[in-house]
């Protein structure tokens, strides 16, 4: 089903106890994060962020086939300059991180292994689909040396 009207929405939201209200209110919260999209007035389909959430899920099902040998470099992304006084732009930024496997080594600064087959910037614009501003940096590294305090390899050890 491509698109919904609002009125199957609440039909299914009943089933959970969600007052039509409720699913209203979320619906135009789910359209401003770019989850959903509205094709009429009551219809709606699933938004851009919201194709590209879909097409990560998906992605995992293949995720084996993606994945290559580790030499030991590291993609980072640096974020501290983007801010962090817009909630919600942080919330859909650390999500694309997560999605991607991402994890934050200090305030600021995203790693993960550069493991992947695909390129670097193929991983950057997975991270854009899926909600990172523009402004971030990519930083390909070949080695992480860093403080003693800082180990990346921690992240993924847990």
């Amino acid at each position: 089903m491509s698109e919904m009207p609002v009125g199957q929405l609440i039909r299914w939201g009943s089933l959970f106890d969600h007052a039509p209200a409720t699913i209203r209110v979320t619906a135009g919260r789910l359209m401003k994060q770019g989850l959903l999209e509205s094709t009429d007035r009551g219809i709606y389909r699933i938004g851009q962020v919201g194709k590209a959430l879909q097409e990560t899920a998906a992605a995992w099902i293949s995720i084996l086939d993606r994945i290559g040998a580790w030499d030991g470099q590291w993609l980072c992304v640096h974020t501290s300059h983007l801010g962090r006084t817009d909630k919600t732009a942080v919330r859909t930024r650390e999500r694309a991180f997560r999605l991607m496997g991402f994890e934050q080594l200090v305030a600021g600064l995203w790693c993960r292994p550069a493991n992947l087959v695909e390129p670097a910037s193929v991983s950057l614009n997975r991270l854009i689909a899926l909600g990172l501003e523009r402004g971030a940096v990519l930083l390909h590294m070949q080695g992480a040396d860093m403080c003693a305090d800082v180990d990346a390899h921690r992240l993924w050890l847990r």
